[in-house]
């Protein structure tokens, strides 16, 4: 048996034009495994970067309770070799060699994208797990909306939400706040014992902006800025109390043109990183560190085909 099915359309649908802000995740998306999640699936799950991946991919999180530190592990590999990429740039810590994902708020991107495999080598030679992508996909349509979302739960556990989106057919905005906090100071099941010295909070604010030239050239500036603070819960009644203190921004600024076959995108980034560690909170003293990086790449694409494409990075 066989059947023959057509359909068409007596008017044309015009899509909305999206600029991808990492081409490279784009062009070798054909030879690898990617899961892409949307928006509608960010919103709908926790604002913390380890809920929505814990709930919607395979990555197994090493978790140390809710808000502290926490790891994965990509197909078996360790946390310093998978990759977090913030619209086409590593933010692994130059410290650690590795992002802790309780501290990236979801709700500022539009889409993540999880890459498996090697090949994702080319943001980094650890990257040999996979890589996670945060991406701000700009969109030059005339748009406006905001949205505002606050949630509450036990042991004073809080989810205050922002978003606000603005374009034009040359101009696109992006902007959002969240705040989340939580004294945590929950009971251990079958004994007269509470969580002590568990409480945390961090702020994300996350904006993009972008600038339509003509139909061949663009640009594009992404900043984000987080500051957190959490004490680590007590494994001894006598233990001392402890916290740690981050405060972390970045900054991209790119250019995206075409010309003839070739496509070419130029990032300029700055991102720093910068930590307290209390080893006891009764007093004044207190280790520090941090560290500032400048980042610029530059990619060029040239098409020899429909089907093939030579590219530098």
């Amino acid at each position: 048996m066989c059947h023959i099915v057509s359909a068409q359309n007596d008017s044309i649908n015009k899509l909305k034009e999206v600029i991808v802000s990492d081409n490279n995740l784009k062009n070798f998306a054909n030879t690898q495994s990617i899961q892409r999640l949307n928006d509608s699936i960010i919103n709908k799950n926790q604002s913390s970067l380890t809920s929505l991946l814990n709930y919607n991919t395979v990555i197994y999180f090493k978790e140390n309770g809710l808000g502290m530190t926490s790891s994965p592990s990509f197909r078996g590999t360790t946390s310093q070799q998978t990759v977090v990429v913030w619209n086409g740039i590593n933010i692994n810590s130059q410290l650690l060699g590795q992002t802790d994902f309780n501290t990236i708020s979801t709700r500022g991107f539009n889409s993540i994208d999880v890459k498996a495999g090697g090949g994702s080598i080319v943001y980094g030679s650890g990257a040999i797990g996979g890589t996670i992508h945060l991406n701000n996909d700009l969109k030059f349509t005339d748009t406006f909306k905001n949205d505002f979302q606050i949630y509450y739960g036990e042991f004073n556990t809080i989810s205050a939400i922002y978003g606000l989106t603005a374009a034009t057919k040359n101009w696109s905005f992006d902007a959002s706040f969240t705040r989340n906090s939580s004294d945590n100071d929950f009971k251990f099941v079958g004994q007269n014992v509470w969580n002590t010295n568990g409480q945390y909070y961090n702020n994300t604010l996350d904006a993009a902006v972008g600038y339509k030239i003509n139909n061949k050239n663009s640009i594009k500036f992404y900043s984000e800025i987080y500051d957190g603070e959490r004490h680590f819960s007590l494994t001894s009644p006598n233990a001392t109390k402890t916290k740690y203190e981050d405060y972390n921004t970045r900054n991209l600024l790119t250019w995206t043109s075409s010309f003839n076959k070739f496509e070419s995108n130029l990032r300029l980034a700055y991102i720093s990183e910068h930590y307290n560690y209390f080893e006891d909170i009764n007093l004044d003293g207190f280790t520090s560190g941090g560290v500032k990086s400048f980042i610029g790449k530059y990619d060029l694409d040239y098409s020899l085909s429909s089907t093939m494409k030579i590219s530098t990075i």
